[in-house]
């Protein structure tokens, strides 16, 4: 006899992979730990990822930096400045200027 197991939401599967990630299991013993097949958890992670991406993509704000006069020279040093962006994928982007 087959034991039914309901189906996840797209936010529960969103807690199990964010669980997967804060543990420090291989994607395979937190599958076995959490009675997940692994081509289940993994067609999670690309469906989930792909869609973040989707979605994140109209959030996107362009940045323009000001213009200045090409003869005009700076009475001030311009600041430096960095930025860094943590995105899924444990992929960081940095930004120095």
């Amino acid at each position: 006899m087959t034991k039914y197991r309901p189906r996840l939401t797209t936010n529960q599967k969103r807690a199990v992979l964010e669980r997967w990630s804060a543990s420090s299991l291989s994607q395979t013993e937190f599958c076995r730990q959490e009675n997940i097949s692994p081509s289940a958890f993994h067609r999670w992670r690309n469906h989930l990822s792909n869609q973040q991406l989707n979605e994140s993509v109209d959030d996107w704000i362009e940045l323009n930096p000001p213009q200045i006069d090409e003869f005009e020279a700076p009475t001030q040093p311009t600041p430096e400045w960095n930025v860094e962006l943590v995105l899924p994928g444990d992929v960081i982007l940095r930004l120095r200027y």
